[in-house]
């Protein structure tokens, strides 16, 4: 943990969350829910927003960080950020497009992650042997939780409740490197074939 990270946190006694997010967009929507925001910036010049949130059980002290696009970058600043940052839990949050079984504002719990570009491309076309990175079942099963007990996390939308309820869903993620803007695009033919079950 830097001098910076730390001074802030010794101003309070609380839990930690890293949330990392591709896009300032999607950074904004976590900054909103916050309070008392902080930039932080380390001697190496990398950077974080800090700010607090008060849940039902304990007050928390959350980072956030953008990483712009590719799984690459992701994983560098999130390892950085976890080193720096010393969080009980690191979630990767944001806008994500559907295969199935999602309505638009449904919260998608990772199971498993899937690498959609992992696998052989020949003359036959592209096989996937997908890569699978596996969630902690417990914070999956939190989630799931949370959603059965009823509108406790839906009253936190900021743009009022929409129709439908949005809902949490748990499955499997493709992850690609690229965003995929059409159901005819190759890339979403081979993730409908070499990982039908990611929603």
């Amino acid at each position: 943990m830097t001098a910076n990270t730390k001074t802030h946190l010794e101003r309070s006694n609380t839990r930690r969350a890293l949330f990392v997010c591709a896009l300032p967009l999607e950074t904004r929507a976590v900054r909103d829910h916050l309070n008392d925001v902080e930039l932080i910036v380390d001697d190496d010049n990398s950077s974080m927003l800090i700010g607090s949130f008060t849940g039902k059980r304990y007050q928390w002290s959350i980072a956030v960080i953008t990483t712009l696009d590719g799984n690459h970058n992701a994983g560098d600043a999130s390892r950085t950020a976890i080193e720096r940052f010393e969080p009980e839990v690191a979630l990767f949050v944001g806008i994500a497009g559907g295969l199935k079984d999602v309505n638009i504002g449904d919260v998608v719990v990772g199971r498993e992650a899937s690498n959609a570009h992992s696998g052989k491309s020949n003359d036959a076309g592209f096989r996937g042997r997908a890569k699978v990175a596996v969630s902690c079942q417990t914070l999956v099963s939190l989630a799931i939780n949370i959603d059965l007990l009823g509108d406790t996390w839906q009253s936190r939308i900021a743009t009022g409740r929409p129709e439908p309820r949005p809902s949490v869903v748990p499955g499997t993620i493709a992850s690609t490197e690229e965003v995929v803007g059409s159901v005819s695009a190759s890339t979403y033919r081979d993730i409908k074939e070499n990982i039908g079950h990611a929603v």
